[in-house]
């Protein structure tokens, strides 16, 4: 299987009449039969398509997208929680949310710093194909637990045989009272937005989601920790003051985004364009509530730059960029043509990046995610493969390859674990999580030492 997507859109016959269904329920408020049937499995995981880890380093989040759809559509797809000292899920910590998940974010805002001097954020968010939304839960201080929240209370666990028990859900409207439907179309990429002014109210989390077809973006404001308007018992009308009027189109096939270590700026990738979008917020003025009740929402979004990529044709379907730690580079994975663009970010004596491609290296084997891994002696970039299923090491100064991993199943998302020099590698189709020693003087490097699943 190769897939042509983020992910590949459910192959079970009868996928594509439940994806419809779910988009008429949304729309249309109605009942559908398809909420009949199992929910996805708290202690294990099925189809894992995104992962953030805890700045604490302590949890791992992982999204599982049920792409297969094994499991009912409303409540098929799920987050689960695992404890990275142990490597074990934490089963009464995964919550359920809409089928067909694309990726994750953490929010700006945090409840403070833990004894460590490691901030602790308060939200973490998810885009959803299946209901074309975004799902916010709250995180708990320490990072273990995950809350859905309806007028700043707990609902409880969002796992459940009947959707409609749930504070705040109805028969006819069965949407998590910590979801916003109906955002985009095909939503993927999803990006906080730090805020831009020092006075802005430390209690505002926003996002930008951009949906894969088309390419058209929302920008969405949250107020400790949920969508509410200045009624907080509003309707949906007033609820979703919180999103940008209307969408912006911003790139076709955006699946991507980055933030410049230096500037903060925001980076996006498109998998139909050879460009990159350097990205500026616009936001309300920040005043009083009184006068303003979007103060500081985020209100639109500008483009700074646009990055030209070194090729003649019309698309170098990217997939991920990254950006080293100092902020001097930008590595731009193409999965078709395979290639590793590299751009010069670094500073001029303006500080303006410089934004200038420097090298284009063929990678065959369709490379698709990328991390940057910084070292005493040597940086590295690790880039997966997907029709090649592994996991191939760079020299992130020249693109020497270093060597390459083994998987034995297709690699999707990948995530470096800096707190104990890991790489943690979703295998899509063996619904599990690898991970694999990034150590350098550890007689396992670059092996795979255990499985999450």
């Amino acid at each position: 299987m190769r897939p042509t997507r983020p992910f590949p859109m459910p192959r079970r016959r009868g996928a594509p009449v439940a994806a419809l269904c779910v988009v008429a329920v949304t729309l249309l408020a109605a009942g559908c039969e398809l909420y009949d049937g199992d929910l996805p499995p708290l202690d294990a995981l099925h189809w894992p398509g995104s992962m953030v880890l805890h700045p604490s380093g302590s949890y791992l989040y992982i999204l599982n997208t049920n792409f297969d759809a094994d499991y009912r559509n409303d409540l098929g797809g799920s987050i689960t929680v695992v404890d990275t000292e142990t490597l074990q899920i934490l089963p009464d910590s995964t919550r359920c949310m809409a089928s067909y998940g694309g990726q994750l974010a953490l929010g700006t805002s945090t409840w403070g710093v833990d004894d460590g001097g490691v901030e602790q954020p308060r939200m973490l968010v998810a885009t959803a194909r299946g209901d074309g939304g975004i799902t916010a839960f709250q995180l708990s201080p320490e990072g273990d637990r995950l809350t859905c929240l309806r007028q700043g209370e707990d609902i409880g666990s969002t796992c459940v045989n009947n959707m409609a028990d749930l504070p705040g859900v109805t028969r006819r409207r069965r949407v998590l009272p910590c979801t916003v439907p109906t955002v985009v179309g095909d939503p993927v990429a999803i990006t906080a937005i730090a805020p831009t002014a020092p006075d802005a109210p430390d209690e505002q989390d926003a996002f930008a989601v951009i949906g894969l077809r088309g390419g058209q973006a929302r920008m969405i404001t949250y107020i400790d920790g949920e969508i509410r308007g200045p009624n907080p018992r509003a309707g949906d009308e007033q609820r979703r003051r919180h999103l940008t009027e209307e969408p912006v189109t911003l790139a076709n096939g955006g699946i991507t985004f980055a933030t410049h270590p230096l500037t903060g700026q925001t980076y996006l990738g498109a998998r139909f364009e050879s460009r990159i979008r350097v990205l500026r917020w616009l936001r309300e003025p920040v005043t009083s509530y009184d006068e303003n009740p979007r103060a500081g929402f985020v209100s639109g979004v500008g483009q700074a730059a646009l990055v030209q990529l070194p090729t003649l044709l019309a698309t170098q379907e990217i997939r991920s960029i990254v950006f080293s730690d100092d902020g001097t580079r930008l590595y731009a994975i193409g999965s078709s043509p395979g290639v590793i663009n590299v751009i010069d970010t670094s500073l001029d004596d303006d500080g303006v990046p410089r934004n200038r491609p420097l090298a284009r290296v063929p990678v065959a084997g369709q490379p698709s995610q990328a991390v940057f891994i910084a070292g005493a002696a040597r940086d590295r970039l690790y880039v997966t493969t997907l029709r090649d299923r592994r996991v191939l090491v760079f020299d992130a100064d020249d693109l020497t390859r270093l060597t390459e991993i083994e998987l034995g199943s297709q690699p999707y998302a990948l995530l470096a674990d800096p707190w104990r020099d890991r790489l943690y590698v979703a295998l899509f189709e063996d619904s599990s999580v690898a991970v694999i020693d990034t150590r350098p003087d550890s007689a396992t490097l670059n092996r795979i030492i255990a499985t999450i699943r």
